[in-house]
């Protein structure tokens, strides 16, 4: 079985560990982004995803608030 590229370049959304590992955080921490709304997810079934247009949305928000 082929082992999933971890590359979010070619993904329309991942998963929170995913993201936590390219953007050097914690995956508790992205949990807390969402628990506090600041990042919304998508469900599909049981899996939650975060897009990757969420993400930027994410990180142009927060540089604006600096």
């Amino acid at each position: 079985m082929k082992k999933q590229s971890t590359n979010t370049e070619e993904r329309l959304a991942a998963g929170i560990p995913v993201w936590a590992e390219q953007l050097d955080v914690s995956p508790g921490f992205l949990r807390l982004e969402v628990s506090r709304g600041r990042l919304h997810v998508t469900r599909l079934g049981r899996r939650v995803l975060v897009t990757k247009r969420e993400i930027e949305r994410y990180l142009n928000e927060g540089q604006s608030d600096a």
